[in-house]
């Protein structure tokens, strides 16, 4: 059996960037979400010939702009959520999450981060086979 994971949310940062070129760190109970919505990506794509995942840009209706993609997984999700009613706005690789688990410092940067100023969701696309 699997020992439980342990968090310390109190050393949970985002780091984002407001304009290219900055960045900022705030600790995770206080950032903004308007902050994460209006901030560029934490980083971009590269292609290249052989290249193991397909990359690329999505046309939103919702943002009336182009969106970036690190997968077809990543590009579903993102179709999907063009079509909610409550999505307003779409940031891609919006923050990272750096925070001590299980005592070590782990970062990850997420995928999405959509919805409303009001109620934002946290989107982590993950393929099946990698879920604890």
């Amino acid at each position: 059996m699997k020992s439980p994971v342990k968090v310390d949310l109190s050393s949970a940062v985002v780091a984002y960037r407001p304009a290219a070129g900055e960045e900022r760190s705030v600790l995770a109970h206080e950032v903004k979400a308007r902050a994460l919505f209006d901030s560029y990506p934490w980083r971009t794509f590269r292609s290249y010939d052989n290249q193991k995942h397909y990359s690329g840009t999505y046309w939103s209706s919702t943002l009336g702009d182009h969106v970036i993609y690190e997968s077809r997984l990543e590009l579903a999700n993102l179709m999907i959520a063009d079509f909610v009613v409550d999505v307003k706005r779409i940031a891609a690789q919006p923050f990272m999450l750096t925070a001590k688990v299980n005592e070590r410092t782990c970062r990850h940067i997420l995928d999405y981060f959509w919805g409303a100023d009001e109620q934002p969701i946290v989107v982590d696309v993950v393929r099946r086979e990698r879920l604890i």
